[in-house]
């Protein structure tokens, strides 16, 4: 019959099989193997068992598994299984705390927007007296235009060749406007974002005009407001029934030729201040610059600066209010958490903190950063406004980016103007705040009373109480 040779190989030494199968064969010098050796034959039982049978050309199970049985492995060492420890999760009388201390937290920032909010007689009063001013300046507008076309004097500035007025703007222009110098008046600052806290005194409204403003111009306007605001007033008077009011609302307007500005009073409200200031888009767009194609450097002065022109720096600061209040009304206006926070910054800054080195500008931005910290709420909105100045977003040599200014055509740092001293103290002043903040001491963070606090507690628990029931 037919005959198979298996040569098995262990070390230097081979051993010869030879069976009627394959596997008779690796059988037989398996056989071999082990009677040289000093391990022990295998037992009879497992050599016909499943477990010594291996698929067609490999070598048997049972030979290695009793290898395994003369050299057995060390016995594991029993080692105590420690139970993982569980993730932290806060019982329910720990969530509640946790939730009684937010919304104190948020009682406390109610009360304070409450207290050094401006009241609502006085806004109203606020904004009457805007628009008069506005309405006044309406007719200055007029009037100066008036003058203009009697003099045949032109203020519209002169445009490159290269840039043309569409056609919109050609069908709307009216030939008479070529004489307005008053362009129009905008609310900027904290009067436009409707800040209005007890401790500003002084608001803001920009004159926009066609040309670059100068000193005559301004004289014009501060004598032909006074006139105009004192007709209004008598007017007014004249059209009212009521016998109460028979002294008419005096207005006195004073020019700043240093801050390029007006000053308004009235006697509705004598510790307030309207501060008008002058700009022009011809100081800032590129429209009105005559620029060589190839350098871009400018070729001749196609509006050269009048001799009385006003201070072009404090014109220019004016032109950036008007940017700066354009995108707050499109950016953050609509949400009121920003709203809340911005006062209780202006508020802190107002109390001689290391924050009041920071503008409203900057306060903007920092708040716009962290508004989209969920949850959307005025607490966690204000504890991340000094996260984000804590981390060191202001520190100088290039550790922190910096505020970056989105109203400027190049990358500007709105912060560049801060020193190093108030840079570090600011980051300092942060981190104080948040101690303050992680352990509750709200009476030290809002200058509050005692009894404030406590009346807070009480508001809560009243609250709590009503709740359950």
């Amino acid at each position: 019959c037919k005959q198979f040779e298996i040569r098995l190989t262990i070390a230097d030494e081979a051993y010869t099989g030879i069976g009627t199968s394959i596997k008779r064969a690796q059988q037989v010098a398996a056989e071999q193997a082990l009677q040289t050796t000093a391990l022990k034959r295998p037992e009879l039982t497992q050599r016909g068992s499943h477990s010594a049978r291996t698929s067609r050309g490999g070598a048997g199970r049972g030979t290695y598994s009793n290898i395994r049985q003369q050299y057995p492995p060390p016995p594991p060492q029993q080692q105590q299984q420690q139970p993982r420890p569980k993730p932290y999760t806060p019982t329910g009388g720990q969530q509640q705390a946790v939730s009684n201390n937010e919304n104190l937290f948020q009682n406390l920032i109610n009360h304070k927007c409450e207290e050094i909010c401006e009241n609502e007689n006085t806004i109203i009063t606020l904004h009457r007296f805007v628009e008069d001013i506005e309405r006044a300046l309406k007719t200055v507008s007029d009037k100066i235009m008036e003058t203009c076309k009697l003099n045949n004097v032109t203020v519209v500035p002169q445009l490159p060749d290269n840039v043309k007025l569409n056609s919109v703007e050609q069908l709307n222009e009216d030939p008479s406007e070529s004489f307005r110098m008053l362009k129009g008046a905008m609310k900027v600052s904290t009067l436009a974002m409707r800040l209005f806290l007890k401790t500003d005194y002084e608001y803001s409204l920009v004159l926009i005009c066609a040309n670059k403003p100068t000193v005559a111009l301004l004289n014009e306007v501060c004598q032909e407001l006074s006139i105009g605001l004192n007709a209004q007033a008598i007017a007014a008077i004249q059209l009212d029934s009521n016998a109460e009011q028979s002294t008419p609302i005096s207005y006195q307007v004073q020019a700043d030729i240093h801050d390029a500005c007006l000053t308004v009073q009235c006697s509705l409200l004598p510790n307030h201040i309207i501060k008008i200031m002058l700009t022009s888009p011809v100081f800032r767009s590129e429209n009105f610059l005559n620029l060589d194609d190839m350098s871009g450097q400018e070729i001749a002065d196609l509006n050269p600066d009048p001799i009385d022109m006003l201070d072009k720096n404090k014109c220019l600061e004016t032109a950036a209010e008007i940017r700066h209040s354009n995108w707050f009304s499109r950016c953050m206006l609509e949400n009121n958490s920003n709203l809340i926070v911005l006062r209780l910054l202006r508020d802190l800054q107002y109390n001689q903190t290391p924050l009041s080195s920071l503008n409203l500008w900057c306060l903007t931005l920092l708040v716009y950063k962290c508004q989209y910290q969920p949850p959307n709420s005025p607490t966690n909105l204000f504890r991340s406004v000094f996260a984000c100045l804590s981390s060191g977003i202001l520190l100088p040599n290039r550790i922190g980016p910096g505020i970056i200014d989105p109203c400027e055509k190049e990358v500007v740092d709105a912060t560049a103007y801060l020193t190093t001293e108030e840079r570090f103290n600011l980051t300092n002043y942060a981190q104080t705040i948040l101690r303050l903040i992680s352990f509750e001491k709200y009476d030290t963070l809002f200058h509050l009373k005692s009894n404030q606090t406590g009346q807070s507690s009480n508001d809560l628990a009243l609250d709590n109480n009503n709740f359950e029931q």
